[in-house]
């Protein structure tokens, strides 16, 4: 089996780093990039839009950001998806308890879940082993 490619979109450097380690202890091969911002991660699709091997096969993305949040993030990643090779499964990663956002997420076509922070080995595991030996990205 090929390697899966995990992005983490999050503001808070302590949640990359958990949530990376907890990826690199996984035990499937990955390989992890990481970005402050909704928009350098847009930025990074654009740039890769055509080199598919580059597209992340999970996304973890934070819903609140500086620059570009979560949400905006997921109305530009729709607007270029005619232009994207690959997407990802996308997986919210916040701490927030409000009601709404969790429904919000859950109602965008392209959520495939929403996690509470902190997220633990057991769900990253879970959400490799789909991805690696179901095909779960388009």
């Amino acid at each position: 089996m090929s390697k899966r490619h995990i992005s983490i979109i999050d503001d808070d450097y302590i949640c990359r780093m958990v949530v990376r380690k907890q990826v690199a202890s996984s035990a499937y091969e990955t390989r992890t990039s990481e970005f402050e911002n909704g928009q350098a991660a847009v930025d990074y699709y654009i740039e890769n839009s055509a080199a598919p091997a580059e597209l992340p096969d999970v996304l973890f993305l934070d819903i609140f950001m500086p620059i570009l949040d979560g949400w905006q993030f997921l109305e530009r990643f729709a607007e270029l998806s005619s232009v994207i090779t690959k997407s990802p499964q996308i997986f919210i990663l916040s701490s927030t308890l409000d009601v709404n956002d969790i429904e919000r997420a859950e109602e965008n076509p392209l959520v495939s879940g929403f996690i509470p922070k902190p997220v633990n080995l057991r769900q990253v595991e879970r959400i490799i082993h789909k991805t690696q030996y179901y095909g779960l990205t388009a």
